[in-house]
Formats: C-alpha cells, structure tokens, sequence
C-alpha cells in the first residue's frame, strides 16, 4: 500500500492460520482456511525522505476467511502414507478479508475507518483472491511440513486508510478526524491544500502471506 517502502517484500509481521483440506484425486484437492494476519507501516520509517514530512502511519489486526483449489505437481499416492517424500504445489481461490487500520494518536489507539480521513466511506470486509506457490516435505506417516507463499489480491485501497486527496479540513466535524487527515503540523508543518496527493488510487493494495505449515493426516 501506500505506507510500504518499494522492495520490501519481505517485512515481516505475524500471522497464524487454521483449516480443513480435502483431496478429490491424487493431485488435486480443496481446502478452507481462516487466517489472522497484521500489517504496519510508517512515513517516519520511510526510504523515501519525501515520504516522511507527510507523517501517517497505521497498525491493522486482520481477519481473512478463503476457500481455494490446490494442484499437487506430483501424485500423492493411492493411500496417504503412500505420498512422496517432496511435493510441490500452486493454490488459487477466493474469500474474504476483515480490516480494521489504527493509529496511535495521543498515546491512544484510534480507529481510522469511522472517521473518513479522506471522506471516503470504505468497506471493512473486503474480497480477496488469493494465490501462490507451496512445497511440502513429509515428516512421517501423518505429517508434512510445508513452506508456502501466497499473494492476496484486494479490491480496496484502503488498508492503511490512505488512497487519494487530502480533502478540505472545514469538512470535518470531528477534530480527531481533521488532525489524523494531515498531520504534518505535529512535525511543525503547514497543512496542505485541499486536492493535494495523500495516496495512489490508480492500484489497489495488496499483502503477500510467506507461511510454515504443519499439515497432519
């Protein structure tokens, strides 16, 4: 998103996550997962010194809930205990993604969604398909440990609450609202003008989950 530095792939953060898979065939089968994620980020961390003077900054505890297909590249064997010692794997489907962006404003956390910094109201569930590669080792008759990346393509731009314009401060009626919209005047900068940039919406944001798996038969 918008408060990510270009080429931080890998910026890790937590997450966990829980579900049910089932084969049809050796090779291919469905799966359902439930996932907690969080995401961070922070114009004072910036690589971009540009970045900086604009100041936001937002920490969102997630919730995701998807079903996908996966495709083994190699069978699994007529039995369980039969599959292969190293397999790999692609997956691809669709859910559903919880967001809730904070940030911390007078020692205190505060909720972005409900005060529509940019006078935008944006949804907190937000459809997500997602996608990506896996491999997985057997660690016994009932065990694999599997290593798995997977991208989330989002329909919102909106994880870390920042998209468009600064909109006019007179608009808002709650000053918590004016102050999280711009807040360069906490650096003892002036505020912006009305319509300058704040984010991109030209692309949506997106969040990347690189996994370790315990798969149990």
């Amino acid at each position: 998103g918008e408060l990510a530095n270009d080429g931080d792939y890998i910026d890790a953060k937590p997450a966990l996550s829980v579900g049910l898979q089932y084969y049809f065939t050796n090779r291919i089968g469905v799966r359902a997962e439930a996932t907690w994620y969080q995401l961070k980020g922070d114009d004072a961390k910036s690589d971009v010194t540009g970045r900086i003077p604009r100041n936001l900054s937002f920490i969102s505890n997630n919730f995701e809930i998807s079903t996908t297909g996966v495709l083994n590249f190699f069978p699994q064997g007529r039995r369980f205990y039969q599959r292969p010692s190293f397999n790999l794997y692609g997956f691809g489907g669709v859910g559903i993604s919880y967001i809730n962006p904070k940030t911390e404003y007078q020692g205190k956390k505060v909720a972005l969604q409900p005060l529509q910094t940019e006078g935008v109201k944006y949804s907190r569930i937000i459809p997500v398909i997602p996608f990506g590669l896996g491999a997985r080792l057997k660690a016994g008759p009932f065990f694999n440990i599997a290593f798995e990346g997977g991208y989330r393509k989002t329909f919102s731009d909106y994880l870390d609450d920042v998209s468009t314009v600064h909109v006019d401060p007179s608009s808002f009626s709650d000053p918590v609202a004016a102050a999280l919209a711009d807040r360069r005047p906490e650096l003892g900068i002036s505020p912006v003008p009305a319509g300058t940039k704040r984010g991109n919406p030209s692309k949506d944001d997106g969040y990347f989950l690189l996994t370790v798996k315990v798969e149990y038969y």
